[in-house]
């Protein structure tokens, strides 16, 4: 399952992870009545990391943001958020 993640990290984002994942660090949700897991990664540095999707027109933009800024619900991940930076942002799950 990790390996799938870190597959769909670097098609979207360009950002290769597979050395940072801890397959034992995730969060576990569902969305719709599908099961997920989330990978926690951490040793990304915000300052120098530049991404590059590999994939075309999947990704609007990105964002550093704090876990506590993320949605916790479908509902909350449709609405507007503003982030630290002032920045607007819109969360999909």
């Amino acid at each position: 399952v990790w390996a799938g993640a870190a597959l769909q990290v670097l098609e979207e984002t360009g950002l290769s992870i597979e050395h940072l994942i801890d397959p034992e660090q995730f969060l576990q949700a569902s969305h719709e009545g599908k099961p997920f897991k989330l990978f926690i990664v951490s040793g990304v540095d915000p300052d120098t990391t530049r991404f590059a999707p590999l994939c075309k027109g999947e990704v609007g933009a990105f964002a550093w943001c704090y876990v506590t800024e993320l949605p916790c619900s479908a509902e909350e991940a449709g609405q507007v958020y503003m982030a630290s930076g002032g920045s607007r942002q819109r969360f999909f799950m």
